[in-house]
């Protein structure tokens, strides 16, 4: 038996991990862009996935310590702007610094 759109997109969603931020066009390999839209509006209504911005949505995180979902992941938004719009992003200065692991400066603001 065929699984609905909304089964697919949230099977794949859940399989890549809580944080996980994406757009629709993540899952065109799914069906047409107008289902997949529709397919989120649903699972956005019913609370399995979130919103961040316009075209923009996120597998929330929660925080048993805080009993309360957290906060999108910026880095996560940023790369899934830059698969929407075949982007490439570059972190530099501290950032760079940091994720490699040459030291242990963060960046107060992430640009």
């Amino acid at each position: 038996m065929a699984q609905s759109n909304k089964n697919r997109i949230l099977n794949r969603v859940r399989g890549t991990g809580s944080g996980w931020s994406f757009s629709p066009r993540d899952f065109l390999d799914l069906g047409e862009r107008s289902t997949i839209d529709s397919a989120l509006h649903r699972l956005t209504q019913r609370g399995e996935v979130r919103r961040v911005i316009r075209g923009i949505y996120d597998y929330p995180r929660f925080s048993e310590l805080l009993q309360h979902q957290l906060s999108p992941d910026t880095d996560q938004v940023a790369r899934a702007l830059a698969r929407k719009f075949n982007w490439r992003i570059q972190p530099s200065g501290a950032t760079a610094l940091n994720l490699l692991g040459l030291s242990t400066q963060v960046p107060a603001r992430a640009v």
